[in-house]
């Protein structure tokens, strides 16, 4: 699984107190009944990070062609792989509120 991260999003998760890497591990170590369809080409993920956080991650699908490479890293850029995809675009990440965490856990046992 290809994460694809310009200006933008990398702000916003930072922003919002995350990590690119929390992101991605909580992404790709997603459990059902997770992801779920958020609607509108979007899916949800909840979930711990390798730390314990527990955070939500919105992502939508994306492929290289709709990708702008002006707002990507070069290192990024680096890490594409044309032929690869569809890419994982995370829009949205934060920690879980206190009633989500409870629902979280309530879920898991």
């Amino acid at each position: 699984m290809m994460f694809y991260w310009d200006d933008w999003n990398r702000r916003h998760v930072r922003s919002h107190g995350v990590s690119r890497e929390e992101a991605i591990f909580v992404v790709r170590r997603a459990q059902p009944p997770y992801p779920q369809d958020a609607g509108d080409g979007k899916f949800l993920v909840c979930g711990p990070t390798l730390a314990g956080r527990l955070v939500q991650v919105i992502f939508a699908f994306t492929s290289p062609d709709r990708m702008d490479y002006e707002q990507m890293s070069f290192d990024d850029i680096l890490q594409l792989e044309k032929d690869a995809g569809p890419y994982v675009y995370v829009i949205h990440a934060r920690d879980l509120t206190a009633s989500e965490k409870g629902r979280l856990l309530k879920r898991r046992r």
